[in-house]
């Protein structure tokens, strides 16, 4: 009888070593983290030869800042997932800075939109002071991956040494996603970006007229 109780000590533990050691395992396999940037992909054409002969296109443009919620002011993507409520991928990330990711898209898009290639984004510490500045506030950038992306945001055409706004609007976009990975998520949020960019170059063109 005490053989078997021994014997019994001895499977049983290891049964739970077995458990232990299976448990580290699983835990050891987390998926790998993905990261992702925004492209630039310009919504409308860019400026045709005879559209040229009413457009003056020697100024700059300096496009910032550009300010985001604070709830996607992080690495990980962020996603909605209902009316109150969102959710950070942990393993799907931005490359960069969100903030600088918007804005170096934008300026990409206005200077193949506008054929000027004297755009920049803040801060602008070593060059001269743009003609044109332009500020966006951004409400909302979320959406869910297969379903949708909603980008609110609030953007003006400051005049700089005239100190005035020029032009400016809230600009409010809801693009289906095609896909139900977050690549496809990503892709779409560039399509919105550039079609925002479209409105932006539009209106940088009536000023210039």
């Amino acid at each position: 009888m005490m053989r078997f109780e021994k014997w019994a000590v001895v499977i049983g533990r290891f049964v739970v070593l077995s458990l232990v050691f299976l448990g580290v395992g699983c835990l050891g396999k987390t998926p790998p983290v993905q990261y992702y940037v925004l492209s630039d992909r310009p919504a409308i054409p860019a400026i045709t030869n005879d559209a040229k002969r009413d457009y003056k296109g020697d100024f700059s443009i300096g496009v910032g800042p550009v300010e985001i919620p604070e709830i996607l002011d992080r690495s990980q993507i962020v996603t909605r997932t209902g009316a109150n409520r969102v959710e950070v991928a942990e393993f799907h990330r931005w490359g960069g800075s969100l903030k600088k990711e918007i804005t170096e898209t934008i300026v990409a898009n206005l200077a193949r939109l506008l054929g000027n290639y004297r755009i920049y984004s803040f801060p602008w510490r070593n060059l001269p002071e743009p003609d044109y500045r332009i500020i966006l506030t951004i409400h909302q950038f979320d959406g869910h991956p297969g379903e949708s992306v909603f980008l609110d945001v609030s953007w003006a055409i400051f005049n700089l040494s005239e100190k005035k706004t020029l032009a400016g609007k809230r600009s409010a976009l809801n693009l289906s996603v095609q896909g139900t990975d977050y690549a496809g998520y990503v892709a779409t949020q560039s399509r919105a970006l550039s079609a925002l960019s479209g409105e932006i170059a539009m209106a940088v063109q009536e000023i210039r007229r």
